[in-house]
């Protein structure tokens, strides 16, 4: 059964809930959680994006309460890989010298990538940190069971966040074309205490593109884990990068327990 009106409340309905979380569904007498951290191009305030998750979302945790984790994101860093997308394909490169005016081009926007790509880094820990605390101070003291799931580089902010954990203080993890290499999750996933399900797909262009920059190399979106463990799961989908919200409803992944 879909949620109704009656269903979403505002955060300050729940006591000691952060003003910066916004609950997409409560269902009454539940104490579990699902806190959905968007990409680096999304927000809060796009409400599209924010209906196409909470669908896929309810398809997979029926008996949650989804939470909205909304950060600083910005769109410039979308627009600029789709350029960069489209021009290493279809740029003319006109002779005259190694530095054309397409060539430079081409490399004034790498560098604008980067500098954009290194800024949402330094904003996804600092979200990360925020996301921490605010799950120690309130989440925890409201919900006995705790999901993170993390898109894009949403999942660095999800790594961000359980790096500076006590271990097994999370209980399940689903990141969805994590834009964060494998190094990255050796500390974090101590503080998982089931199990963390990485969705990737070999057919997202943005992080392929991301690996040919090296912002970051061999991101697990894109890859998936070289080395598992009993709490890492690899799920392949083909999806492209933002799609993910899709292959949430489309078909069955396991799920643990939370009712």
């Amino acid at each position: 059964m879909r949620p109704g009106p009656q269903d979403e409340v505002s955060c300050a309905e729940m006591k000691g809930l952060p003003d910066i979380k916004y609950i997409l569904k409560r269902r009454k007498k539940t104490r579990a959680s699902v806190v959905f951290v968007h990409g680096f191009t999304d927000s809060i305030r796009n409400k599209t994006h924010k209906d196409k998750w909470k669908k896929g979302l309810n398809r997979v945790f029926q008996t949650a309460d989804l939470l909205y984790f909304n950060w600083d994101a910005d769109s410039k860093i979308d627009i600029l890989f789709r350029i960069l997308q489209k021009g290493l394909t279809a740029l003319p490169l006109c002779p005259g010298g190694l530095f054309t005016q397409s060539a430079r081009i081409l490399f004034d926007s790498f560098l604008e990538v980067r500098h954009a790509y290194e800024t949402a880094v330094k904003e996804a820990e600092t979200a990360g940190q925020s996301l921490r605390e605010d799950i120690e101070n309130s989440i925890k003291k409201n919900y006995k069971h705790i999901t993170l799931v993390g898109h894009s580089l949403g999942a660095r902010v999800v790594q961000n966040a359980l790096a500076g954990m006590k271990p097994n203080m999370i209980n399940s993890v689903y990141i969805c074309g994590a834009a964060t290499p494998e190094k990255d999750w050796d500390k974090s996933i101590k503080a998982v205490s089931e199990r963390m399900f990485n969705l990737y797909s070999k057919q997202d262009r943005i992080l392929a593109l991301a690996h040919l920059l090296s912002i970051p190399k061999n991101p697990v979106g894109w890859k998936g884990f070289s080395r598992l463990n009993g709490k890492i799961i690899d799920v392949e989908v083909e999806c492209r990068h933002a799609n993910y919200h899709q292959k949430l409803r489309e078909r069955p992944l396991k799920v643990i327990n939370i009712a």
